[in-house]
């Protein structure tokens, strides 16, 4: 894995293309890490178990394909709840910002 850079962490942070938008189930469309963070935030748990079950983490899947953000994928796909996941986006943008400044 790379090491974390100032602009590797800006880039992070930054919005994806539109194309790249994650389109959530309950009509949300997320473009970058904060967003998902707040759509986490107050996502039912139907919601969530749609998108991260047993057979797929399409936040995790989203997080490091179009961010290439592999250790927050990996934290992502270990949270069972939405309320778990949020606290890990949330925490990797707080590392994010403070390297990005």
């Amino acid at each position: 894995m790379a090491r974390l850079t100032k602009k590797l962490a800006k880039q992070f942070l930054s919005n994806c293309a539109p194309e790249h938008c994650f389109w959530c189930r309950d009509g949300r469309i997320l473009c970058n890490l904060r967003e998902l963070a707040e759509a986490l935030e107050s996502m039912s748990g139907e919601t969530f178990s749609y998108h991260a079950n047993k057979e797929k983490n399409d936040f995790a899947k989203w997080v490091e394909d179009i961010f290439h953000d592999s250790a927050l994928a990996s934290e992502l796909r270990r949270a069972r709840k939405a309320s778990g996941a949020a606290r890990r986006v949330k925490a990797r943008i707080a590392e994010l910002e403070k390297l990005a400044k």
